[in-house]
């Protein structure tokens, strides 16, 4: 994650276990704009 903000980026919400599915975090850009990253297990 720091290399979110490193660039201007924020942290909305840390990356997390989604079950036994994957990893997700929610960050913003340095515009405002809202996304989600995701990294399945398999």
């Amino acid at each position: 994650m720091a290399k979110v903000e490193g660039a201007g980026g924020t942290v909305m919400m840390p990356p997390l276990d989604v079950m036994d599915a994957g990893k997700m975090a929610v960050l913003v850009d340095p515009t405002g704009a809202v996304f989600c990253v995701w990294q399945p297990l398999e």
